[in-house]
């Protein structure tokens, strides 16, 4: 029998930084709009989620994610950003902790 992790069981509908491998990942936005995310302690919050062409998976940006966006796009309006493609790498946030570093492929990316 072939060991299954928690993740393979309970597969997530959101993008983390694990599922990059080490790997930064050029991505078409197909979508971006706000959702109420629950939140750990139960209450839910507004949130921008962006899709992506051709993935399951979803990313809730956090302030960062989505300011910065905003400024590699100038497109304030993140309705606007589908068909934008942009470059999810893996990094590490003020705090310490893994993040997704969003930013704008350069020629010759990927």
């Amino acid at each position: 029998m072939d060991m299954q992790n928690v993740s393979e069981v309970y597969p997530s509908v959101w993008v983390h930084v694990d599922d990059l491998a080490g790997q930064a990942r050029r991505v078409t936005i197909e979508r971006a709009a706000v959702e109420q995310i629950r939140q750990q302690e139960g209450s839910e919050e507004p949130r921008i989620v962006v899709s992506f062409v051709r993935a399951k998976k979803k990313l809730i940006l956090n302030k960062t994610q989505a300011t910065t966006l905003a400024r590699l796009t100038d497109l304030p309006e993140f309705e606007k950003w589908a068909g934008t493609v942009i470059l999810l790498s893996p990094g590490v946030a003020r705090n310490k902790m893994p993040t997704i570093v969003v930013t704008l492929p350069e020629a010759g990316d990927l």
